[in-house]
């Protein structure tokens, strides 16, 4: 139930003007509104060498690079990083009951947060909550209704693509990838079928996104340089695969510093 206007809700104000949810008292007293958001969020937990060594957490080894579990055994590597597991819902596998259950041995990194300055409300619309009460990201369908002709994709700048197969009779297209700096390879299955474009096609039409021209563009030169016409509808279809597969990005994710300029060592 929502409170009256003008009236605070317990443990909890709005602040208009900075678009905050400020938390007033400690975390106990603000539980039952936060529901102890701070080990809900999104973030990764780390762990310093010495709290991973001490093995009293249910941790993971992560690469800093892809964000993904990493199980490979070299000694040294620049990017390795030790992080609390999460569960399914993607809560910090420690959360009991909205309440942390390691709370007097947690990390040092939980003992600095704060929340005092209130949480931030993003400008999002999310949808009801699923089975697990978390926001979907977007998808296929959302993604395609959103591109434009104008709209400029790079190769991204960290990923290295080594091998691409297109196994028409299974409709899946495998990409092999290997991040900047990292020591092993990826092999990624996305579901993929145009009976008219092979693995030679689909490497032609990638380094046209080194030229950081618009989609519109690229999808011009294609059909130059092929010889025959990529619809509008089958060139998006293209674009989800190799924007999903952390191939390509949208150039204003780099900000203007990576885009193009930089590539992952062969």
């Amino acid at each position: 139930m929502m409170p009256e206007r003008g009236r605070s809700v317990p443990g909890a104000r709005l602040s208009g003007r900075g678009r905050r949810l400020v938390l007033d008292g400690d975390c106990l007293e603000v539980l039952p509104w936060c529901e102890g958001m701070c080990c809900r969020m999104e973030w990764d937990i780390p762990l310093t060498t010495q709290e991973y060594a001490s093995g009293s957490y249910d941790a993971e080894q992560a690469c800093a690079l892809s964000n993904d579990s990493c199980r490979e055994k070299a000694p040294a590597c620049p990017h390795r990083g030790w992080r609390l597991r999460k569960r399914g819902d993607g809560a910090c596998v420690h959360l009991q009951d909205n309440k942390c259950s390691i709370y007097a041995d947690r990390p040092q990194v939980c003992r600095n947060f704060t929340c005092k300055g209130g949480w931030r409300i993003a400008a999002s619309v999310f949808p009801p909550d699923g089975a697990a009460g978390v926001a979907v990201s977007i998808g296929k369908e959302q993604f395609l209704a959103r591109l434009k002709d104008d709209q400029v994709f790079v190769r991204h700048p960290l990923v290295k693509l080594l091998s691409l197969f297109h196994l028409k009779e299974k409709k899946t297209v495998v990409l092999v990838t290997r991040l900047a700096g990292s020591c092993g390879q990826s092999a990624i299955h996305e579901p993929f079928f145009n009976p008219d474009l092979d693995e030679e096609d689909l490497c032609e039409l990638l380094t046209l996104f080194d030229s950081k021209d618009s989609l519109g563009a690229v999808r011009l030169k294609f059909t130059t340089r092929c010889g025959r016409r990529l619809g509008r509808s089958e060139f998006a279809e293209v674009v989800w695969l190799l924007t999903k597969s952390r191939i390509i990005a949208e150039a204003c994710v780099f900000n203007g510093t990576l885009a193009g300029t930089h590539r992952a060592s062969g």
